[in-house]
């Protein structure tokens, strides 16, 4: 059996790294918009309904995904 030189060994070797990758740790606090929600909308409106289930702090892709679901049951509920 043959063997290869030092440089082509380590050439062919592969390289495992530990390769968490990142998320993204950006938040949005809604609590002043669960605050402004429960204030304007009448109970068991809507948005009341989806706001009391939310957690304050939201992922900022989560919060954008979400927005415009919100801002069409601003359109179904009636304000105060």
């Amino acid at each position: 059996m043959r063997k290869e030189p030092k440089y082509q060994r380590m050439h062919n070797k592969v390289k495992h790294y530990d390769t968490k990758i990142l998320i993204n740790s950006r938040t949005v606090d809604i609590s002043k918009l669960k605050a402004f929600v429960d204030d304007n909308f009448p109970p068991g409106s809507p948005l009341q309904v989806i706001f009391a289930d939310e957690d304050d702090l939201l992922s900022a892709e989560a919060f954008l995904a979400k927005l415009p679901i919100w801002l069409k049951l601003t359109k179904l509920s009636k304000r105060d």
